[in-house]
């Protein structure tokens, strides 16, 4: 596991308070970019997409990570990180619809919050030779609700 990794994944158990498995690939639902998956065995996973911009990434693992903290109601998906027919497709309608659910509206809040936060921080971490990525999750681990 590379140092970036192992940050990603700490940073994420700390943010959400509890163990949380990050997974770089895409969601199980079609139509998202990123999908916070409780296991039947209880383990929370998140995914992300290969968006374009790493910023858009990082966006999108924090607004995920919140779905985590706030222990939303789980969508029932199928653990065997394929993406199916069947699953969750929105139109354009649908889509702002959701966006205004209180759920996701109290993730985006949260997901602001530690953004915010992590890059108000970050340059107390600056080294050389660490990336900003890495600087904004070691600015996360210090974060207090």
């Amino acid at each position: 596991m590379s140092r970036i990794d192992e940050l990603t994944e700490r940073a994420a158990a700390h943010l959400a308070g509890r163990p949380v498995t990050v997974k770089w690939q895409d969601p199980p639902s079609a139509t998202a970019v990123g999908q916070a998956v409780k296991t039947p065995a209880g383990d929370l996973v998140i995914y992300i997409g290969n968006l374009e911009s790493v910023n858009s990434r990082f966006k999108v693992y924090l607004h995920e990570i919140a779905h985590c903290r706030k222990d939303h109601d789980w969508i029932p998906v199928s653990t065997d990180h394929k993406r199916e027919p069947a699953s969750i497709r929105r139109t354009q309608a649908e889509r702002d619809t959701w966006r205004k659910h209180p759920r996701e509206l109290r993730a985006q809040s949260l997901e602001e919050q530690w953004l915010q936060y992590a890059e108000h921080n970050a340059y107390k971490y600056w080294r050389v030779g660490r990336s900003e990525m890495e600087c904004k999750l070691l600015a996360l681990l210090d974060w207090r609700e």
